[in-house]
């Protein structure tokens, strides 16, 4: 079993799209492209696997999708702060 770093991974993950990208496929590498240990390092030092491509430069970051998290996140702290509101005037007129 070898001993994989955090670097060692990314380098891992790039090597493997360049050669992706050279035989003419057009994809980004799946987990079915390496070992079992190295799948379990890379995902041990980046999360999830789509995480681990956007993390180490090979998928790019779906700016549009964060901010749509973000704003159902916001619309929630704005929806559960007026609820404790309401919540506080009923008992202060009990």
């Amino acid at each position: 079993m070898e001993n994989l770093t955090k670097d060692k991974c990314k380098e891992l993950l790039r090597q493997k799209y360049d050669s992706i990208l050279l035989s003419g496929e057009n994809r980004y590498p799946k987990k079915g492209d390496f070992t079992p240990e190295q799948v379990a390092a890379i995902k041990s030092f980046y999360g999830p696997w789509p995480k681990a491509l956007t993390e180490v430069g090979i998928k790019p970051k779906d700016s549009e999708k964060e901010e749509k998290k973000q704003k159902k996140r916001i619309q929630h702290k704005i929806k559960m702060r007026e609820y404790k509101l309401d919540k506080n005037k009923k008992k202060e007129q009990n």
